[in-house]
Order: C-alpha cells, then structure tokens, then sequence
C-alpha cells in the first residue's frame, strides 16, 4: 500500500511516501515516529482511501497493500504548537526519511564496510516530457528503466543504468561524461560506458534489461542495511473464536470473543468456511437451482470451477447464474465436473459457504483482531471481482491455514513484479553486514563458515506449492560482503518469493546477514527512437565515495541539418541559432516553404562571425513561440509572421531606411510622446545567466556611467551561456532603456501594411523646422516639381526622400534649389508615375524622426494604425565590446 505524508494542506503532492501493509496505523506510526504515544488530539490528520481515520480508531485500522494512506500535518493551535514542532521535526525531517545504512555499526569486531555503487541517473515524474538541447549543455541524464545494483564479487558492488541524454542526435565527448566531477575517463576499468544514437539496437547491452525493484526488500529506515534474515518456524495451524464478523474485506473478532494467531502476517493463505443462506429449489429433470443474494457476492462467471462445504458439499461447474435484477432474488445452476446437471440436492433453506474451488483466500493485513483479504480464484490468482463479504456476525466460520503457509520464519512474500507485469528471470541480493567468518571463542582463531539461505518463490495466479531454491555462501572475512543470486523461471509468471536463512551451528560464527535487494527481468525495449542514451557500467570502490555526489553528467552539444547556400545539409554538432530556430519551427509542421529562409540565411551569417549561439536545455512545457524567441534574443531577435512566414526579425544599426510615412500618407496626425526620466527609473541591469564553465548561474552587472544600481532591473538571459555575451545583452536593454524615450503613433490607409515588426521607417509632420513633406507633380531630366514650396534657409546640404508606389524609400539625394517649387537631383533609382491612375510619390525633405515600428494593427479593410519607438544608435554601442572585469 500507498502512505502519503502531507506537510500541509495546501500541498498537492506529498512530501513524502511510504509503502507498507499488513498492519494498524498506530503500529505503523510508532515505528516511524520515536516516543509515539496516543493522546487526544494528535497534530496530524489520517484518511483512508479518503475517509478520515479518528485516532481512538487508528490502533483497530489495519490497512493492506490496496489501501491508500494519507497523513496531513496540521496546526491545532498554539498551545500544541510545539507538539507540532516535535512531530514535524521526527517525522517529516528524520522518522520519514529513510536513514543511509551503516553497514558495519553493528559488529563488535572491526571490519570495512562494502563500497556500495553509489553512481546515480536524474529521476523524474512519469510522463515528464523528454529534455531537448540546444547547443552545448551540462545536463544529467534521466532513468529509461530503473538502474540494476548488484553484487559482481563478494566485495564488488556494481549499478548498471541506461539513461537519457535527450531527444536527436548528440555529440557527446568522452572527457566531458562525468561521475560527480570526475571525468569516467579517469577511472579506468571501474566504469564502462556507451552512447547509442536514435534507434540504435541495444540488445547486447546488459544495461537496457528492465530490472523491476521490489521496494519492500533494502534498506529500511532502522538503519538496518536489509530485512533481516532469520530460520524457519512453525505458524500457528488455526485458532478457536466464540464469534467473527465478515464485512468487506475484513474479518473481525468482537472483543472477548478470540484473538488471530500473533503470527499471522500479510500474504498467508488461509481457508475460510462462512456459512451465508442460501435456498436450494428442485429443478426437476433440468439442473436445480440455488438462489439468494448472497450469490451475488460470489459473483461467478460461466465455467467458474467452485465449491460448496456443508450440505451439497463438493467441486462444481457454474452452468448459469443471473444476478439480482430487484424483482427476484440471484440464482444459479451446476454442472459436476465432468459436465453432467447436478440434480437430487438436498433441498430447502440452508446455511452454506459457496465459494472458488479451495475457498482460498490470502491475508493482506492482520492484527490479533482483524485480518483483511483478498479471495483467490479457483487457480489461485487474485479474484478482481470479488465485491467482499456481505455483512454477516456468525459463530459458525472457521479459518485455518492453508498447508502452503504452514512454515514461517521468512521474510515475505513479496511481488517480483507489478500487477500486470510477468518475468522471466528474478534476481536477490544477501548481504553480510558484518562479514561472514568463525571466530575461535579462546583464541581467536579465524576460519571460513558457509552460510546457507534459502529463497522460495511461486506463481502468484496459481498460489500453490513454494519452489526451494537453496544457496551457500563460503568466506572468512570480517569485512562486510554480498552475494547476488539469479534464477530462470520456467514460463513468465508474476512470481512472489521469500528469504529465510539456515540455522546457525555455533556460537563462534559471526553470519548476520540481511535480504539487500530483489528484483525481477521485465519485458523492455531494444531501442529507443528519436532519442540519444547512454549506459553506464560503474563499480563502487575508493576512487567513487558513497557520500559525495555521484550523478552521472555529460556535456552534450545537438546535432541539428545546417542551411548552406539554401540547402539544409546532415545533423551535424552546432551552437548555432538558427538550425534550432529551424528545428523547433518544423517540429510544429512548418516547412521550408512557410520559413523566411532568406532572412534566415542573413541572419545565420551575422550570429555566426559574432559567435552568438544559444545553449540551453529544457524539459518544460512552455510554448514553442517561447522557446523560438528565447533562442532569437541570444541574437537580438524575435519571431514575427510577415506574409505569412515565420520571419526573425532582428533589433540591429540601421543606415537605409525601409520607408517613409509623411502627414500625405497619414490619416491621423503623427502623435509623439516622450517618457522623462525619473527619480525611480532603472539605474541598471542585472543579468542572470548560466556559465558554460562551472554550470552555475551567474549574474553580471550592466551598467552606464553615472549608474548606482540602487534599482537594477533584473532580468534572464536564458540560452546564453558566455559572461560577455550576456552582459552586452544586458547593456543592450539597459542603452534601451535610456535612449529609447520617444514613442510615436499614427494611422494611415493600407500604406502601414508595406511594413513589418522593426522596419526602419521615417515618419514627418507639419510642424516648422522639421523636415517638409509633399507630392511630386512631375519629374522630367531630374527636374522634381512639387506640390508643395520647400524652405532653403539651411546651409545645407539639403536630403531629399522619395517614396516609391510600393511604399518603400528611395533615396536620400542631394537637391539643390531650381525654383519655389522646383528642385533638381541626381541618380534616381526609378521611374516616377505622376499621370494620377495610382497614388504619386511622395516627397521628404530634409530627414523625419527616426524610428523603429513595433506595431501594426489594421483597422477594417482600409485603414490601419501604427505605433513605433525612437531610433537610435546609442543603444547598439555596446553589442561588440568585452565585458569589464
């Protein structure tokens, strides 16, 4: 069973969680919690499978392996407020926590301790998405199946994991797989390691065999290293009681009435005899008929072999039964085994126990006054279908041992696998925590003692006859040692075993040994698609502490296609930004032709000779529009659509603008705000980035001359992994925040639609001693004649702007005066259509406001409005510089 420790309310996942059965909540507590003692009002609540527990009950609750647990820590006020603290303090922070095995605390005799093979993976939650890298990256790979522990020598434990590095190809290099901070290359044969592309078969690889661990059996939280083993005993046959309760799934003894065997443990099998009413009626020539509703509890199915004890007794085939319908009671028919109508029962009202063929049925929690099972089928397996006994106080039930449960002694029996799981092979460790050896009791002497132990398993479904297997062990050592088992099964089972030992000759033999590990062979995958792994082979010894910190890591760059000369080529090793950009667009269904491969491409070349790369690593479900921009900021970009294709657009110096905007183009006037600067503005920025050497997250202070940093913005410059790089992004939005002051807005028809997210536009007004604005009337041998009469009074030289049809700008030419409403220039780039079929152009003179547009938001079918930030080149004057020291 499932127990859950809550340390609040509030928490949706536990803090904690258990796995126990077979005993009352009081006994669980007290050996989880030192000094437990029952009290009024304990500052914990108990719910099981969602009902709360009251204390006064917790001593007669027995919960078994079914059963969900909870427990919530809970404040009851002050004045147990330090009763809250004291079992906060023992059983979240230390009863709750399983305790590192001292392996050797318990010998009188000095000895070492095994090195135990503390190598670990990353474990996550299942259903966990699965990592993706960009660039290069430290990460800790994540468990594919559980890791395998087990004992190569006496004195030699190993762990074999496969682990995953994340999704697509990956260069891993050797010097950079590393155990805690030591480089495997370093520890020779200690450690054996490979890395298997997407697909790759595995099959020869021990490490991909799918070993389930059974989490009864280790380390428990005594301190002890295992259970610990002991010889076999006789378990008490039966019991007498004056009365017993059958409700659900749980039998009763009322108080004064009896008492269950103290022996009586969880997964004996025992035979029940409860006799429930039953009406026999004479079917005549056809088969007669059994009816009550106590057959629903039966709940048996066509073909089901059972068994009636009592009047009628004997093994029968269920030939029919009809549940209860609430017009008439259950009924059922028989056929004997060999198929043939049961007729000539005895007839009448009758009390008698119908039940599966063996009326069997396995303990699945017990105390001296309450058991609870589970029945078994007719071949032993557990019956899912059975709905538990229907109310019923009798002195007439018996329960008596089945002769499989009859020796005890043993730990267990424990599943070898999940519910639904079948295995072929199981595996178990025995560990001697103290050595194994003989020690002369006069004078010393040191000889070498066999210790045998003996493990016993059969198939869960048929629940028969235990299968012996019986091992011996040989060593004169005072240090602690291990031996791992293996045994193929005959056919796959979902097997239950259990260890004993044998019994102890003599006084002088120092063999204390514990059950350290079982585990079963399941079916697992050969290969894994689309991802790359690793697995890892790693002996414990001196070179590896069990203390220190023994994640596996590696450094791993993603090999993604590269776009060269518009081609994308095969997956190779790159920190790029744009391969990642690329990837994560076609992971969505985008292809070539919805990407601006050509902006793409230019881009590509600019982060390229700067060296902007993006290095990042996630497994979190953000979107992919997030991680895009996330990996375009490492470059002064964002993701736009434009026509319809996912363009980056990057924030960069500008000397050629894209297009103008000027009151003849405009619908609204041109609106300009300016943002003054202010006693609580940002006087800095701080950047928190990871190292790509150490790993760790570092921050870097951005600042301009005259900055204190008192009111530093803080931001995160994910995906950048180089303290310079992150510091000019930091300068970048700190010279942002300083030079970019002046906001502008205005609409127009469709004309805005000729730009995009960032273009490089000018815009104008009307306002005197800025630039002017007009139409071209005629242009004829670089004679413009405007609309409009340009004032001269500058020195010059004189700009002048000219907008093409499509909307983008021409220009800048120097003018010289002709007349008020002439001018001549020279090199125009294009023909001008002045005839009035379509919009003429428009003329700029002299240089508008420059900006940056950031928004456009069409309005209807002809007009849109547009919003867009000062332009300025102070804000670009860091992006090459090296960050100060």
């Amino acid at each position: 069973m499932t127990i859950n420790v809550f340390g609040s309310k509030l928490n949706d996942e536990p803090d904690e969680v258990f796995h126990a059965g077979g005993m009352s909540v009081r006994d669980w507590l007290s050996e989880q919690v030192d000094n437990f003692s029952d009290m009024d009002v304990h500052p914990i609540s108990v719910s099981l499978n969602g009902a709360i527990v009251e204390p006064s009950e917790w001593a007669l609750t027995v919960f078994s392996e079914r059963d969900t647990l909870d427990i919530v820590i809970e404040p009851k006020g002050t004045e147990l407020f330090f009763g809250a603290l004291i079992l906060i303090g023992l059983v979240v922070a230390s009863s709750m926590t399983p305790k590192i095995p001292k392996v050797n605390s318990s010998s009188s005799t000095s000895g070492e301790g095994i090195n135990e093979a503390s190598v670990k993976g990353n474990k996550i939650k299942v259903n966990s998405l699965i990592r993706e890298i960009a660039g290069k990256y430290k990460v800790y790979p994540d468990y594919l199946i559980p890791p395998r522990r087990y004992f190569a020598g006496p004195r030699e434990q190993r762990v074999e994991m496969l682990l995953c590095i994340g999704v697509g190809y990956h260069d891993v290099p050797t010097n950079k797989i590393l155990i805690g901070d030591t480089p495997v290359v370093s520890l020779g044969s200690d450690v054996t390691y490979k890395v298997y592309g997407p697909g790759e078969d595995l099959s020869a690889d021990n490490a991909h065999m799918w070993w389930n661990d059974v989490t009864e059996v280790g380390s428990s939280s005594n301190g002890s290293a295992g259970l610990e083993l002991t010889t076999a005993v006789a378990i008490t046959p039966g019991y007498t009681a004056t009365s017993q309760q059958f409700n659900g799934y749980m039998v009763t003894i009322p108080s004064g009435a009896g008492n269950f065997p103290a022996d009586w443990t969880s997964g004996l099998i025992v035979q029940i005899i409860v006799p429930y009413q039953y009406e026999f009626i004479d079917g005549g020539i056809d088969r007669d008929i059994i009816r009550g509703d106590s057959l629903n509890m039966l709940n048996p199915e066509v073909g089901d072999s059972i068994q009636i004890f009592g009047a009628n007794a004997g093994n029968y085939i269920v030939h029919s039964f009809t549940p209860t319908d609430g017009a008439s009671p259950a009924e059922m028919t028989l056929s004997f085994e060999n198929g043939n109508p049961v007729t000539a029962l005895s007839l009448g009202a009758i009390a008698t126990t119908i039940g599966p063929k063996g009326l069997r049925y396995r303990i699945t929690a017990a105390n001296t006054s309450q058991i609870t099972v589970d029945r078994l089928t007719s071949s032993g397996s557990t019956d899912a279908d059975f709905p538990g006994f229907d109310f019923l106080e009798t002195a007439l039930s018996s329960i008596i041992l089945d002769q499989s449960s009859l020796v005890g002694g043993f730990r267990g029996p424990f599943a070898m696998c999940p519910d639904g799981e079948k295995t072929t092979s199981i595996e178990w460790d025995i560990f001697y925590p103290s050595g194994l050896i003989g020690l002369g009791a006069k004078d010393g002497y040191r000889y070498a003692i066999t210790s045998n132990t003996f493990l016993e398993w059969r198939d869960m479904d048929i629940a028969g006859a235990w299968t012996v297997v019986s091992k011996t062990f040989s060593a004169a050592s005072l240090d602690a040692v291990g031996v791992t088992y293996r045994i193929d099964l005959p056919y796959p089972m979902r097997a239950e075993v259990r260890v004993r030992r044998g019994p102890n000759p003599s006084t002088e033999w120092n063999d204390a040994c514990v059950w350290y590990g079982a585990r079963s062979l399941l079916q697992g995958p050969t290969s894994y698609a689309d991802v790359t792994v690793i697995s890892i082979n790693a002996r414990g010894g001196d070179r590896l502490s069990a203390q220190s910190e023994s994640m596996v890591s590696v450094e791993a760059t993603r090999k993604l296609p590269l776009l060269v000369n518009g081609a994308w080529t095969a997956p190779q090793a790159t920190r790029d930004i744009a391969p990642f950009v690329a990837y994560v667009s076609k992971s969505l269904g985008y292809t070539d032709a919805d990407l601006d491969l050509n902006e793409l491409a230019r881009l590509d070349a600019i982060w390229k000779s700067r060296q902007d790369y993006y290095d990042q690593a996630t497994n979190s479900n953000g979107t992919a529009k997030a991680i895009i921009n996330d990996a375009l900021a490492c470059g002064f970009a964002e993701l736009t659509i434009d026509n319809g294709l996912l363009r980056p657009a990057r924030d960069e110096p500008r000397t050629v603008f894209e297009s103008m905007y000027s009151p003849q183009a405009m619908t609204s006037n041109l609106e300009r705000d300016f943002t003054a600067i202010r006693p609580d503005d940002y006087d800095g920025v701080d950047v928190e980035y990871t190292d790509g050497v150490s790993w760790q997250v570092e921050t870097v202070q951005c600042r301009l001359p005259g900055d204190l940093g008192m009111r530093a913005m803080k931001i995160k410059a994910d995906g950048c992994t180089n303290r310079t790089k992150a510091w000019r992004i930091g300068m970048r939005q700190r010279r942002a925040l300083k030079y970019r002051r002046w906001d502008y807005s205005w609409s127009t028809e469709l004309a805005a639609l000729n730009s995009r997210y960032l273009s490089y536009v000018q815009v104008s007004d009307d306002v005197p001693g800025y630039a002017q604005s007009a139409i071209m009337i005629s242009y004829e041998d670089g004679i413009v004649e405007s609309s409009e009469a340009f004032d001269w009074s500058d020195s010059g030289p004189h700009y002048l702007y000219i907008r093409r049809a499509d909307g983008s700008s021409s220009g800048p030419y120097i003018a010289t005066r002709v007349d008020d409403f002439h001018l001549r220039i020279s090199g125009l780039d294009f023909i001008p259509d002045t005839n009035l079929d379509i919009e003429p152009p428009h003329l700029l003179f002299g240089i508008g406001y420059k900006v940056l547009i950031t928004s456009i938001s069409p309005s209807g079918l002809d007009s849109a409005r547009v919003e867009a930030v000062a332009y300025n080149d102070q804000v670009y004057v860091n992006d090459n510089d090296q960050a100060p020291t």
